[in-house]
């Protein structure tokens, strides 16, 4: 049942574009889940739009926000949103730990077409929306 979920999770190349053995460094399984997941969150909603259909967020417009129930519903609700658009993912559930003038921290599980569940936390920085 794991190779499963491992298969559904992917492969693709290492955000941070280095090399190994003369190739570029690719990620699979959990760590390209959570590569895609932090690509995504990171993202200016339709930064990519040439390539992808609703790709990104705003998250960016909650960082400095008020650390109260709404805000973190407001995050919740995009993140849920926009991580609703990989096609991997039948359920995609938000809690919001945590938000800082710079950081949003998150607590996700992701629900794949075949019911495993895959279940992580989450900081993203400005830094990394910002490059």
């Amino acid at each position: 049942m794991r190779e499963k979920i491992l298969y559904q999770m992917g492969v693709d190349i290492d955000r941070s574009w280095s090399f190994a053995n003369g190739d570029l460094k690719i990620v699979k399984y959990d760590n390209n889940i959570q590569q895609a997941v932090r690509n995504r969150l990171t993202c200016l909603l339709n930064a990519l739009d040439i390539f992808y259909v609703e790709y990104g967020t705003l998250l960016f417009n909650y960082l400095g926000k008020k650390n109260n129930e709404s805000t973190h519903e407001y995050i919740r609700i995009e993140i849920e949103k926009r991580l609703g658009f990989d096609p991997r993912f039948k359920h995609v559930e938000c809690k919001v730990n945590n938000i800082t003038q710079e950081t949003v921290d998150v607590n996700l599980i992701l629900t794949f077409l075949n019911g495993e569940i895959y279940e992580d936390n989450f900081v993203i920085g400005i830094g990394e929306m910002y490059g």
